[in-house]
């Protein structure tokens, strides 16, 4: 896939309860490792974090395919067991991450189902142009591409990023590799 801005594709699956957790939609077939971590990344990360808030984030690397993971949990509050979870993922290829200033522009892609509906999950996704129109030129720095210079070049555990007072905080969970 060539980095520009016209034909970025996001594969994305959907992971919930059915007999337990478990993948429910896939765009992708995905090799068994990185599927086993998906399954255990797309889990309640905490039953009583999920009662107090709407949903939160996640993003890991997945390198046996070459994409970042980034993921939204929502408590599945229609389902017949307490804590299960819906969280749709998605996968960005690592070359087209470098193209974004901003990760949170895709938190518009991200769909709870309903009513059992998951056809939506089964199908790649081509990012649309008000989209497309939030990616970084060619030749500048985004802020993804300073954040992961220091986790991966620098090899730095922690990252300290200055914000407003008025900003949300979203929780993230992290995976170490």
């Amino acid at each position: 896939m060539s980095m520009t801005k016209d034909n970025i594709i996001i594969q994305q699956c959907l992971h919930g309860y059915d007999q337990g957790h478990c993948l429910i939609e896939s765009s992708v077939k995905l090799p068994k490792e990185s599927a086993s971590l998906i399954l255990r990344m797309s889990d309640a990360s905490s039953i009583g974090y999920m009662e107090s808030s709407p949903s939160y984030l996640t993003g890991y690397p997945l390198p046996e395919i070459g994409c970042y993971a980034l993921a939204k949990t929502w408590p599945a509050k229609n389902m017949p067991r307490p804590g299960c979870v819906w969280t749709h993922t998605i996968f960005i290829k690592f070359e087209d991450l470098a193209l974004f200033h901003d990760l949170g522009v895709l938190e518009q892609i991200f769909k709870i189902p309903e009513n059992k509906d998951f056809e939506f999950f089964n199908k790649t996704i081509k990012l649309n142009e008000s989209i497309q129109g939030t990616l970084c030129e060619k030749g500048s720095k985004s802020l993804v591409s300073t954040i992961l210079s220091e986790l991966y070049l620098n090899n730095e555990p922690h990252i300290l990023l200055p914000t407003s007072p008025a900003v949300s905080y979203t929780h993230l969970r992290a995976h170490e590799t």
